[in-house]
């Protein structure tokens, strides 16, 4: 009888210490979040990073195309514009297009119309970056296209 009752009491503490205690798991929980608040952080600026670094190569398609447009047509274009639709002054103009046939002209990875600028023999060429406004800071700051 006296064996049969201390089997109970351990059988009994046995099944209090099964589950986890509330505060383990609020510990747990909060370890979680620290940890992936520092990995998050570190994975969102890579991605930023990949997207400035990806802007860059949209623009230098760009100029591709716009260096194409100026071997044709002697000059470069006055707006973007003239890489999808004939302007009407370029009489070697590619019936195509420069774009690769879009209809339309593609934005920057951020969303953004490339800013576009050319007295006709020189071109300049930038995304907005992430604010898709003029200036800005870190990853909102302006990629210029240089070659």
């Amino acid at each position: 009888m006296i064996n049969n009752l201390n089997n109970k009491k351990i059988t009994n503490k046995l099944k209090a210490k099964k589950g986890l205690t509330l505060i383990e798991i609020i510990l747990v929980l909060a370890l979680l979040g620290l940890v992936l608040s520092v990995i998050g952080k570190k994975v969102f600026d890579n991605f930023s990073k990949g997207k400035r670094k990806l802007a860059l190569v949209y623009l230098s398609q760009m100029k591709e195309s716009l260096d194409q447009y100026k071997i044709d047509c002697n000059v470069y274009p006055k707006t973007l514009d003239a890489l999808i639709t004939n302007p009407g002054d370029c009489p070697s103009y590619d019936p195509q297009g420069y774009m690769g046939g879009k209809k339309k002209l593609p934005n920057d990875p951020f969303g953004c119309a490339p800013v576009y600028e050319s007295d006709g023999e020189t071109v300049k060429l930038k995304s907005l970056g992430e604010g898709c406004q003029e200036g800005g800071e870190g990853k909102n700051t302006d990629i210029e296209f240089e070659e």
